[in-house]
């Protein structure tokens, strides 16, 4: 996905799961900081993460790992930041 400087980006991703899975999220394979335009956040059958006030800092690869005893779960997207 494409963003520009500035912009925001917003992702949901439905997450299930009997026992309910735990959740993390990843960008460029590293857990994901905690930044003040960066906003997580884990509801019970689905996880948004927001990334406002975008700059080039915040382009690359996002990963959410969602697991519990019975297996895990991916999803990856990749952000590109377009713009001055």
């Amino acid at each position: 996905m494409h963003a520009h400087v500035g912009g925001t980006v917003k992702v949901s991703v439905g997450v299930e799961g009997e026992p309910a899975p735990s959740v993390s999220w990843y960008k460029d394979n590293a857990p994901l900081r905690a930044k003040s335009n960066v906003v997580v956040d884990l509801g019970e059958t689905a996880t948004t993460i927001m990334i406002k006030r975008m700059t080039r800092e915040d382009a690359g690869d996002y990963e959410l790992i969602a697991k519990n005893e019975w297996g895990t779960t991916k999803e990856r997207f990749s952000v590109k930041v377009v713009g001055a």
